[in-house]
């Protein structure tokens, strides 16, 4: 997908069948090494945080801890890098998500103009 780098990507985050966060590509951070999603808000029906995990990266995998506005932390979500190049330019849709605890990232892409057919 990083070659269609006019389009925007969509990800929406479920827990346990509950939708609980949306973001947009342009609106994550990429720093050292790690790409960091965006604080929503503190909406209490979405998450309010991804944060890195302590745990760091293991060869192409790396943690993150969910927040949950309950105070519940979901702990160490596993995603792996599966892009070809450099995962600072290339596109969050690159990275797989494991369904641990029960969660589901669904990734979607925005055609920026949906009425232009």
């Amino acid at each position: 997908m990083s070659e269609l780098g006019t389009l925007q990507e969509r990800w929406d985050i479920y827990y346990r069948q509950f939708h609980l966060h949306s973001c947009m590509h342009h609106e994550c951070i990429w720093t050292d090494g790690m790409w960091y999603f965006p604080e929503p808000g503190r909406r209490a029906n979405t998450l309010h945080m991804f944060a890195p995990s302590r745990w760091g990266p293991i060869n192409d995998y790396r943690y993150y801890d969910f927040h949950l506005p309950s105070g519940t932390m979901i702990e160490h979500m596993a995603w792996r890098y599966i892009g070809n190049g450099d995962p600072n330019k290339d596109w969050l849709q690159d990275y797989v998500a494991y369904d641990l605890n029960m969660v589901t990232v669904d990734m979607v892409v925005v055609d920026p103009n949906p009425l232009s057919n």
